[in-house]
């Protein structure tokens, strides 16, 4: 009995040190099976995963991961505006807020919207179990996520589907909003 928990133990270690840098996106890791379709995100895609292949998923939006296997392990990775309204300063209104803070990981900005005016930063290195299915919304504060996936199957490939939303459709949400409170 004292295998079996030191040798969970260890595998549990093993999945949550192991990081990748491959992009599922440009199919790194994991290729595009077909795009599918959902009724609540306006963007639906289903990749297949190598045997004990790894990738990251970054989301601007909100989103979720969908998987049928208990072969597969995600954590994600919350991101957030990167520079706080109490430490911005006439100066560094000068600079147009080029600088980041020391330990903070930027995102490649051709990935972030154009139109945002504070750049997207990881909150923190540790990542988060991810359960199967559960709806990551953004909010004040918070600009994106990051998925990492992994098969921990030695043989077979495994299929997951990454459902989100685009920025035009956030905006067209939050514009029709405003529009009906405006009526009231």
């Amino acid at each position: 009995m004292k295998f079996v928990s030191a040798l969970a133990l260890a595998v549990g270690s093993a999945v949550a040190q192991k990081t990748t840098t491959n992009d599922c996106f440009e199919q790194e890791g994991a290729v595009l099976k077909e795009e599918c379709s959902s009724l609540f995100y306006n963007m639906c895609e289903a990749y297949i995963i190598d045997a004990e292949g790894s990738c990251n998923v970054m989301t601007y939006s909100d989103s979720q991961i969908n998987w049928f296997s208990s072969d597969l392990y995600v954590v994600n990775w919350f991101y957030i505006d990167g520079i706080e309204e109490s430490v911005i300063t006439e100066d560094d209104t000068s600079q147009e807020n080029e600088e980041i803070n020391e330990g903070e990981t930027p995102v490649e900005e051709d990935k972030v919207e154009e139109d945002r005016d504070v750049p997207c930063v990881l909150d923190s290195e540790i990542p988060t179990q991810y359960t199967k299915g559960t709806r990551m919304q953004i909010y004040s504060g918070l600009c994106g996520f990051k998925y990492q996936i992994t098969n921990l199957n030695v043989n077979a490939t495994y299929t997951f589907e990454v459902l989100r939303d685009g920025a035009v459709t956030l905006a067209a949400s939050s514009a029709v909003a405003v529009l009906a409170l405006a009526m009231f």
